[in-house]
């Protein structure tokens, strides 16, 4: 755990779970990275299921799009770059997820 809260501790808790949202984490996971980030109580109980029920979704949608789409380029050539739309950069959430960490 202390790993954890080293590698989450240059990130504001709003990027981890920015970052979470972003990801396909189950719910054990998503706890242990919050209560390393410092949330208890009600607040880890209720932060918790809701990036859970999000981060199920996108685990839905990823094998859905996995089964059914081509990756193709954008028609013009332009690429998008999501770190321009944010002020913090997120961090992606499997760079601080691994087996050692939690």
């Amino acid at each position: 755990m202390q790993e954890l809260k080293n590698v989450t501790a240059s990130y504001s808790t709003e990027a981890v779970k920015m970052a979470i949202a972003q990801s396909t984490l189950n719910k054990t996971q998503i706890e242990a990275i919050l209560s390393a980030k410092g949330l208890t109580g009600e607040t880890l109980k209720t932060t918790t299921a809701e990036l859970a029920q999000v981060t199920s979704t996108n685990a839905l949608s990823a094998s859905q799009a996995g089964a059914t789409a081509l990756e193709r380029p954008a028609k013009n050539g332009a690429s998008f770059n999501k770190k321009s739309l944010h002020k913090e950069v997120i961090p992606p959430a499997d760079s601080f997820l691994s087996e050692q960490h939690i």
